[in-house]
């Protein structure tokens, strides 16, 4: 969230799924910005709308998504307006994507070099012996061992780490403005998570590259992004750069993410967990989303939806930090301990 001018700039965006004659809930009046060269985390849990979000940009969502209001300006163009061929120019040249699983999303009869050819090939003129050279520099530059050999390899033939690390190559090739990366650690066990992790966070100084990743985990978001934007219900429930957020969270949902991230000096308790669950994308919500799970919960956060309110620099969305609001004179609500963030 530093002075500059924004690559990437989310104005607002509600979007919904229509299945049969039921609308379901997508975003809500989502709002961010990413800068170039900068690393946003977009987090929450399953069902809080993170991949909806990733995939809303690049406009990659299934037939029945149907954005209802707001914008989405990459580049000074707002991208919810432009055609589908001015799309596919715009994919995989300068906002690429990683996605979640390598194994589905890589071709099983296709090799590593056939599939990376066809990504340049798709946006440039170019031989076979460029691509090859091309693609063998990027997977050097990923840290995917023997290059030339797994050039030539199949999908299958490589473990879940190269894998990915195949991704990202792929995604880099034409060194996109904005890279997009959905859970690109969730396959991985905790060792090729922080490779891969450390790989992507040196990317905005190795290549300018602005780095939006969707992960469920506040601690790889604390290890590698600049700012942080905590998704619940589809709505934001706080923004804000991450070691202010890491240090010192303004909404209880954040607060409960942080305490349920596995760490040295609670080894041998019980993980603490969030009770209830996210609510379901046809439920209806008065007030706010996250009220039903919070401690901290009073009469108003049932009927009334809070507004996402300007703290300092940062913003979160609870009555909490809204005088106007009424929550410091309404009684608590049975079971909350009426304590302030």
């Amino acid at each position: 969230m530093s002075a500059g001018s924004d690559l990437l700039a989310v104005d607002r965006l509600t979007l919904s799924y229509r299945v049969g004659a039921k609308k379901l809930r997508g975003l809500k009046d989502v709002s961010l910005e990413l800068k170039r060269g900068r690393i946003l985390a977009v987090v929450g849990e399953s069902g809080s709308g993170k991949s909806t979000l990733g995939f809303a940009i690049p406009r990659l969502l299934p037939g029945n998504a149907e954005v209802e209001a707001g914008e989405v300006r990459f580049a000074g163009n707002d991208l919810t307006r432009l055609g589908e061929r001015q799309m596919q120019a715009i994919r995989g040249a300068r906002i690429a994507m990683v996605f979640q699983d390598p194994l589905s999303s890589l071709h099983p009869c296709m090799t590593i070099g056939q599939q990376m050819s066809d990504a340049l090939r798709a946006h440039r003129r170019i031989g076979t012996r460029e691509c090859r050279t091309l693609a063998v520099e990027m997977l050097t530059s990923v840290g995917l061992s023997d290059p030339d050999e797994n050039f030539d390899r199949f999908p299958h033939q490589l473990s879940g780490g190269m894998r990915q690390r195949v991704m990202v190559a792929t995604a880099l090739l034409l060194r996109p403005d904005l890279l997009i990366a959905d859970e690109p650690t969730s396959a991985l066990d905790v060792v090729l998570q922080g490779q891969i992790t450390e790989l992507l966070s040196s990317f905005p100084k190795r290549f300018g590259t602005a780095i939006l990743i969707v992960t469920h985990d506040l601690g790889i978001a604390d290890g590698m992004a600049d700012d942080i934007l905590v998704l619940y219900a589809g709505e934001v429930m706080e923004y804000s750069d991450a070691p202010a957020l890491i240090s010192h969270p303004l909404h209880p949902y954040t607060e409960a993410l942080l305490a349920v991230v596995p760490s040295r000096k609670d080894r041998g308790r019980p993980l603490p967990t969030i009770p209830g669950r996210v609510p379901s994308a046809d439920e209806p919500i008065d007030g706010c989303a996250y009220a039903g799970r919070c401690a901290m919960t009073r009469s108003v956060c049932h009927g009334k939806r809070p507004g996402l309110t300007l703290v300092g620099e940062r913003r979160a969305r609870c009555h909490i930090h809204d005088p106007a609001s009424g929550w410091h004179d309404a009684p608590a609500m049975p079971g909350s301990d009426g304590a302030t963030a």
